[in-house]
């Protein structure tokens, strides 16, 4: 319908947005979320797994938190000289492609610090995510879109 709809901690909000701009702006987040160079790649390891091709590998955790702290520094930039250290360690990720060539599942390992105004915090993150259907897939939408508010997209620039 040219809307662009976004549910945030409750708040439902709506921008008009051609869907070609919207499919842009995506490709766009996602390319500079993934993309990182060959050399941050350690080590790789590709094997068959029934009918499955599973792929392993880990991202250099030093190389992974240069690219870190240089998006920090472009997200945080207006909060000045903010007392924050962020560390990441190695990254380990698994991808699971079935005969097709389709990703089925993924999964991802690592371990992070972070250091904010005197306080310190140390994670070990886990995430799993698996492609439950590819083709034919149907969306139901929420019943409430017409209570969605509408936003002027400039505003967000």
């Amino acid at each position: 319908d040219g809307y662009y709809y976004m549910d945030v901690l409750g708040t439902k909000q709506k921008m008009v947005m051609p869907v070609a701009e919207m499919q842009q702006q995506l490709a766009n987040q996602g390319s500079s979320n993934i993309n990182f160079a060959e050399s941050a790649v350690k080590d790789s390891v590709k094997e068959k797994v029934d009918d499955n091709t599973k792929i392993s590998f880990t991202l250099d955790g030093s190389i992974m938190n240069d690219m870190l702290e240089q998006q920090m520094s472009s997200m945080l930039g207006s909060l000045g000289d903010a007392d924050l250290t962020l560390s990441i360690g190695d990254i380990g990720f698994t991808v699971t492609l079935d005969a097709n060539g389709n990703i089925k599942t993924t999964e991802m390992d690592y371990v992070y610090e972070m250091e904010m105004m005197g306080q310190s915090i140390k994670a070990t993150a886990h995430a799993t995510t698996e492609v439950v259907k590819v083709g034919g897939v149907t969306v139901d939408f929420p019943a409430d879109l017409d209570s969605y508010q509408e936003t002027d997209s400039s505003a967000l620039a």
